[in-house]
């Protein structure tokens, strides 16, 4: 028999469950479980639901699409107040009018990747000196966002060229936002520098 302890915990406190109705039409709030509420009970098939965790960002956008404005703040405060535009978007690749949110999508594809990697190089006992990625967005006006190339260099002592590969292509597709990208093509170069 399986259970939902999740959904057996909520139903057996009726107090909790009216804490977590919130004014948004009533629906649940997200609970947070306990590691007691989280334990398998004996004999008993469970299932076990992860905590999120919700990243934020704020877009203003001030006029029309071609002569307007707008600026970017993120939760963690590296973008505060970062000027993005049309201009930016479609006209200056230098990236000196501000950015855009294909650079952006490069960075996160980037940086996830490289943490993906990196954690995949350890667990095989061959930790990374420094893994150096770089994801190009490939943005075709009219189309949308058509790839994500992603390229890497290693400095990982005692791997050997094909192992490299192997865990530089899992990484690929355990990288969360490359599951995200999953509607585009997302290639990979990885060699060891």
């Amino acid at each position: 028999m399986e259970v939902d302890i999740f959904a057996r915990a909520f139903s057996q406190n009726n107090f909790a469950a009216r804490q977590c109705m919130t004014a948004r039409g009533g629906l649940p709030a997200r609970r947070r479980y306990s590691q007691e509420e989280r334990r398998r009970p004996a004999g008993a098939t469970t299932t076990i639901k992860e905590d999120s965790m919700d990243r934020t960002a704020n877009a203003v956008w001030q006029g029309n699409l071609k002569e307007g404005k707008g600026t970017l703040d993120a939760q963690s405060g590296a973008l505060k107040g970062t000027p993005y535009s049309f201009k930016a978007r479609f006209e200056d690749e230098s990236g000196k009018s501000g950015t855009n949110p294909e650079e952006l999508i490069a960075a996160a594809h980037a940086g996830c990747f490289a943490m993906q990697f990196s954690h995949f190089l350890a667990e095989n006992g061959t930790p990374a000196d420094r893994v150096d990625a770089k994801a190009v967005v490939t943005l075709v006006p009219g189309t949308g966002i058509t790839g994500s190339a992603l390229t890497v260099v290693g400095k990982v002592p005692g791997i050997d060229a094909a192992k490299f590969q192997e865990l530089a292509e899992k990484a690929k597709a355990g990288c969360p936002v490359s599951k995200a990208l999953g509607a585009i093509n997302v290639s990979l170069d990885a060699k060891l520098g």
